[in-house]
């Protein structure tokens, strides 16, 4: 997924930013997420509450993932305007490769300590 938005940074900044171009880096984003990290939220979030409040206790995420995506719906435009499309697409892929990093980073402390006798 990062790097579909890198390839999008290079064609702003090389000024190959066209409608055929875009479309097609933007539809391998959408390949890569919906392939990867996309479903993962809808499988993996209902398996952390227990089954007696599992119903209840999904409005939380829903409606928070509901809420940021439409934030960012909302958002994106206005940045796109504000500071053009190559800080927009620069700063979502920094945030998404930041994001990752950290993930990951926080998942291999749990490894290192996992002996695998548990």
């Amino acid at each position: 997924m990062a790097f579909a938005l890198v390839l999008v940074i290079v064609a702003s900044a090389v000024g190959q930013f066209n409608g055929g171009v875009l479309l097609g880096l933007m539809a391998l984003f959408i390949a890569f997420f919906a392939s990867c990290i996309g479903p993962v939220f809808w499988t993996l979030v209902p398996e952390i509450f227990p089954n007696n409040v599992r119903g209840r206790a999904m409005i939380v995420p829903v409606v928070t993932q509901w809420v940021t995506n439409a934030l960012v719906v909302l958002l994106f435009p206005l940045a796109f305007n504000r500071v053009g499309k190559l800080t927009t697409f620069a700063f979502l892929a920094l945030h998404g490769n930041i994001a990752g990093i950290v993930r990951l980073a926080s998942f291999a402390g749990d490894e290192r300590e996992n002996t695998g006798r548990d």
